[in-house]
C-alpha cells in the first residue's frame, strides 16, 4: 500500500511499490451459476470472502443486512470476530466458514455485489485488499468502506462510510 511504501522509503531510498493484483488465470472463467455452491440462494447475493477478523465491520454488515431482509448476505472465511459470529442469527446472513482458495471462483460467480466492509483503523489504512482485484477480474460491482487505497479505484468501487449509504450503494450496484 502507499502508506507502507512511504514509511519504508524514508529509510530505504531504493524501495519500490508494487500494488496488489489478482491471479487472472484462476478467475478468468467462472463456472455457470447453476454449478455454484450458492446457486439455490435467494437473489440477490451480496458476498464477501476473506478473513473475518477484528478489521471486519460486523456492526456495519449487521445493520445493512437488517435493512435489506430480501437480500442474501454470504460471508466466507474464518470467523475470528465475536460480533461477526453473531451475524448468523440473522435469517438472511450465511456464514460459510473458511473454504479452499481454489473454490473462490465458484463462489464469486454467485455474488451479485461484492463487499469490503473493513473498519477504519491503522491496520486497514495501510491495506490494499487482494480481494478487490479478484472481484474486479470478473467485473463484479464492489461496495467498500472508505479505505485510502481504494479511493484510486473510484468509480469502479463505491465507498460508503455508514450503514445507510452502504445499503444504498448496494442497491445502486444491483441496478
Amino acid at each position: 500500500s502507499r502508506p507502507l511504501f512511504e514509511k519504508i522509503r524514508r529509510t530505504r531510498g531504493d524501495a519500490v511499490r508494487l500494488p496488489n493484483a489478482a491471479d487472472a488465470e484462476r478467475f478468468e472463467s467462472l463456472p455457470s451459476r447453476n454449478a455454484s455452491p450458492l446457486a439455490r440462494l435467494t437473489r440477490p447475493v451480496i458476498g464477501y470472502y476473506g478473513a473475518i477478523a477484528e478489521w471486519f465491520d460486523a456492526a456495519l454488515v449487521r445493520d445493512v443486512a437488517r435493512s435489506r431482509p430480501d437480500y442474501t448476505f454470504v460471508l466466507i472465511g474464518d470467523v475470528a470476530n465475536q460480533d461477526a459470529a453473531r451475524l448468523s442469527e440473522l435469517a438472511n446472513v450465511r456464514l460459510l466458514g473458511e473454504k479452499p482458495y481454489e473454490l473462490m471462483p465458484s463462489y464469486l460467480a454467485e455474488f451479485d455485489v461484492c463487499l469490503i466492509p473493513f473498519r477504519i483503523s491503522p491496520l486497514t489504512l495501510a491495506t490494499d485488499p487482494v480481494k478487490l482485484y479478484e472481484y474486479f477480474s470478473q467485473g463484479k460491482p464492489v461496495v467498500a468502506t472508505p479505505l485510502p487505497e481504494l479511493r484510486r479505484h473510484q468509480p469502479l468501487v463505491t465507498l460508503s462510510a455508514d450503514a445507510a449509504s452502504f445499503a444504498a450503494s448496494i442497491d445502486a450496484a444491483l441496478h
